[in-house]
């Protein structure tokens, strides 16, 4: 069977030569590695101030948020009161403004009662003749038709 120097055990010629590859990382050097002690703790350190740092940086943002919220509902409040009196003075105007044109159109016919019913009579007569369909345009169309299909 297999025995120990086959599988890399204690008679393997490289086991040792690569620093990855020994039984032991190496703790201090060159190649970037940090003592377990000052590493663990800079690391964790510098990531808490991160994180401190951050959650300063959201709270002042939160704020200012809050401010530009709460600036915008401010106007928009505003902007809402100021359109609701501005329609409500131009329906008064609205209103207003029918009112004399009734009341002045009743004084007008009562001052002059023949001339309004003959006013009222010729429009009466040009509306009814924008709305009336001409005879000439069902005759027509269907003479066009039949001369067409023979």
């Amino acid at each position: 069977m297999a025995g120990a120097s086959d599988f890399g055990g204690e008679g393997n010629p490289q086991q040792g030569s690569h620093p990855r590859m020994g039984t032991n990382p190496p703790t201090t050097g060159s190649s970037g590695g940090q003592s377990s002690a000052h590493g663990q703790g800079g690391v964790g350190e510098t990531f808490r101030q991160m994180g401190s740092s951050m959650s300063e940086a959201a709270g002042q943002m939160r704020e200012k948020v809050q401010d530009l919220a709460s600036g915008t509902a401010s106007r928009i409040g505003d902007a809402w009161e100021t359109t609701r009196q501005g329609m409500q003075q131009g329906a008064s105007t609205v209103g207003q403004t029918a009112q004399d044109f009734w009341n002045s159109s009743g004084d007008l016919i009562r001052r002059y009662p023949i001339a309004s019913v003959a006013i009222a009579f010729g429009l009466g007569c040009l509306v009814t003749s924008l709305f009336r369909v001409p005879d000439w345009g069902e005759d027509e169309m269907a003479r066009r038709m039949s001369r067409y299909s023979a």
